[in-house]
């Protein structure tokens, strides 16, 4: 599932400028961990929650509600990013030396 800013601005009850504000901010911080995006307009939901949450320190699990959202879901998605951002940090690892 995926997220527009629309959608955000409705679920999280926020201006329209903050809401495009921060899915461009997250669709940056996804595209520069080397991950892409299947549709320009739009930032994986969990991704999304995952980087409020970081952001604002709201729980995750009241986001996941919010969203509606399923918290093995998330928490599987989850799992896969920070295997792959250690991948990445172990390639730079190599290219160091």
């Amino acid at each position: 599932m995926n997220l527009t800013w629309s959608e955000v601005q409705d679920i999280l009850e926020i201006y329209l400028t903050t809401a495009k504000q921060l899915v461009r901010k997250y669709k940056h911080k996804w595209t520069a961990s080397g991950l892409k995006l299947v549709d320009r307009k739009k930032i994986p939901t969990w991704f999304f929650i995952y980087q409020y949450s970081k952001e604002f320190g709201v729980a995750e699990t009241e986001l996941c509600k919010k969203f509606n959202y399923e918290l093995r879901n998330y928490e599987a998605n989850l799992t896969k990013y920070k295997k792959h951002l250690e991948e990445l940090e172990k390639e730079r690892e190599k290219c160091k030396k």
